[in-house]
């Protein structure tokens, strides 16, 4: 039996802590290789994922990481956001997704779900909307001839979207009119001279985006 001497702990210490310091370097040269994109172009970070630029990536994923439930995971936190806000920004199928990070189609909608409600509630109080002054100086002239007070245009639509799984979710989005699962959205638009605004009210919640005006 190996006797525990200050020595010998004071050796496994160190071993334990080398240890740590190379599982963060590698799992940091992990996050850069699956993600190479993000991390040596500001226009390949803006394509996949909307944002900017890297420094934006990370302060929202600081900003919104610590709120998304844990649990035993395939993808390391970090590569479950890119792979939302690649699917946000890109429309991406789950089935491309699951090809991409290798993982399930089902993986792919789970991860989606988690994280998206804690996106937008973080980030929803940024989404700020601009002052009636500031919407009539970029204001179209037909509508500042008709309709001076114009704060939003709103649209309605169905999109349709896969057949859950339990019944109850399938008896919530069924269509009469469509014979099909729909979700039900409203889309609000509005226009200042330095961003546009979407917002997307939907059955289970909202989503919000702001667009720089170009």
């Amino acid at each position: 039996m190996t006797e525990l001497t200050s020595e010998f702990v004071e050796d496994l210490m160190r071993d334990f802590n080398a240890l740590r310091v190379e599982n963060l370097e590698l799992k940091k040269k992990l996050r850069d290789v699956m993600i190479p994109e993000c991390s040596v172009d500001d226009a390949k970070e803006s394509f996949f994922t909307g944002l900017l630029c890297r420094k934006i990536l990370d302060a929202i994923f600081e900003f919104t990481s610590p709120y998304v439930p844990n649990s035993r995971s395939v993808l390391l936190p970090f590569h479950q956001f890119i792979m939302v806000l690649m699917k946000l920004c890109l429309n991406a199928d789950n089935e491309l997704l699951s090809s991409r990070f290798n993982i399930h189609a089902s993986t792919v909608s789970r991860y989606f779900q988690k994280w998206i409600n804690v996106i937008h509630e973080r980030l929803k109080p940024l989404v700020k909307w601009p002052e009636h002054e500031q919407l009539y100086l970029t204001m179209p002239r037909e509508f500042k001839n008709n309709f001076s007070k114009c704060v939003v245009i709103i649209d309605c639509f169905e999109a349709f979207m896969q057949r859950p799984k339990g019944w109850m979710a399938r008896a919530q989005t069924w269509s009469t009119r469509s014979a099909i699962g729909t979700a039900s959205l409203t889309f609000s638009d509005t226009f200042s001279d330095t961003q546009r605004i979407h917002s997307i009210d939907t059955q289970n919640g909202a989503v919000s985006t702001v667009a720089r005006m170009t």
